[in-house]
């Protein structure tokens, strides 16, 4: 049970921060000797999606009112906004089921020290083209920039959240707005992964078991959190998490 929480902790705590939940996950796995199965790593995804719905259920309810509206032919931001996060997961899918084999293919702790110095190099430049940039909306050239952002996190080490905060925020946004949409765009992207993990999993009944149904409270509680806490941290902290990249990345790469 102590592992299952583990992971669960992990899963929750990293998945919306800028520091990879999927290689902190196989860090874990390594140092503290944990076996898991794809399923319950699915299922913990579905505990990340419940708390960031949970956590953006007002935009959400927004956004699909909006989409109606747009249907309508009445033009608004949101509701272009929504058109806009479906057109970037569209991009994020092909560009993944074209990578997936080159990640199959690489697959190593040493790439994932990589990725996470990787991730790291793209705060700094963030920050450095934010300089040069000026302030504003989210447009269809952002939605295909993030779109390949997202899709090229598919790779171990390289955060998802990172990928796409650093290019919106490279790209002019605000923080506060880099995270929002960056988040937003989880949702659809998680949930399809979702759907397609869960009707291919011979494995469902595991969903009503205690140790399943606590690690799922578990994730949903520390992703909670996660999203809190980026949400504080990027205006001020954003910064910090370049060295904690570096020194992570490194250490893997040395010693795993």
């Amino acid at each position: 049970m102590f592992e299952q929480l583990l992971v669960a902790m992990v899963q929750g705590l990293t998945e919306f921060l800028p520091i990879s939940s999927s290689g902190h996950i196989a860090i874990t796995e390594r140092i503290f000797g944990i076996e898991y199965s794809l399923f319950m790593l699915i299922w913990l995804h579905a505990s990340s999606l419940l708390a960031v719905i949970v956590y953006y259920v007002k935009d959400l309810l927004i956004i699909a009112r909006d989409v109606l509206l747009l249907l309508l032919k009445q033009e608004n931001e949101q509701g272009a906004l929504g058109v806009q996060l479906i057109g970037a997961t569209v991009i994020t899918g092909v560009l993944g089921l074209l990578l997936k084999p080159v990640v199959e293919d690489t697959l190593s702790f040493t790439i994932i020290g990589i990725m996470l110095i990787v991730t790291a190099a793209l705060i700094y430049l963030a920050e450095s083209l934010r300089t040069h940039t000026k302030g504003g909306s989210f447009t269809w050239l952002h939605t295909a920039g993030v779109g390949i952002a997202q899709g090229l996190a598919v790779f171990p080490g390289l955060s998802r959240s990172g990928t796409t905060i650093t290019y919106l925020i490279g790209a002019g946004l605000n923080r506060t707005e880099a995270v929002r949409i960056s988040f937003l765009l989880s949702i659809p992207t998680i949930g399809a992964t979702l759907a397609l993990g869960l009707l291919d999993s011979e494995n469902l009944s595991l969903i009503t078991t205690p140790t399943y149904i606590l690690i799922f409270i578990v994730g949903f509680l520390t992703s909670l959190i996660s999203i809190k806490l980026m949400n504080i941290w990027v205006e001020k902290y954003w910064k910090l998490f370049i060295p904690y990249c570096v020194v992570i990345g490194i250490l893997v790469v040395v010693f795993l």
